[in-house]
């Protein structure tokens, strides 16, 4: 329970900052577009995300094992707890796998965003004074 509220915390802090970052600097007339096109990629991006882990969790635990979840559900079921160990020892290994994979990628991810991101560098620059006598 203690990970799942860190990680709604952070996804909460990362989604408004994403959103505020893609919209910088956009024309006022068109921030509603690009607003729309950050969550559009964001929803294309989970489930993309979502398919692509999934799958590479069963290929991976099917590697192990093959037909890894259904010889966890039949070993549950006779109750042969060598069965389940199998099972759960190749379920695991996809799961980890999956999970590093991701972790990979979001590194890479954040790479590309801090040598891509250009806020930090616009938001210095000089801003034109408005009514203001030196």
């Amino acid at each position: 329970m203690p990970a799942l509220f860190v990680t709604s915390f952070g996804f909460g802090m990362a989604a408004v900052t994403m959103t505020l970052t893609a919209v910088y600097g956009v024309a006022e007339d068109r921030t509603g577009v690009a607003s729309a096109l950050v969550n559009m990629a964001q929803q294309i991006g989970a489930a993309l995300g979502l398919a692509v882990f999934t799958t590479l969790a069963v290929s991976t635990a099917n590697g192990q094992m093959s037909d890894a979840p259904e010889a966890l559900q039949e070993g549950i079921v006779r109750g042969d707890a060598v069965a389940i160990a199998h099972a759960a020892r190749a379920l695991t290994y996809g799961y980890t796998t999956s999970f590093l994979a991701g972790a990979g990628m979001l590194l890479v991810a954040a790479v590309i965003a801090i040598a891509a991101g250009t806020t930090g560098r616009t938001q210095g620059a000089a801003v034109p004074s408005v009514g203001l006598d030196p």
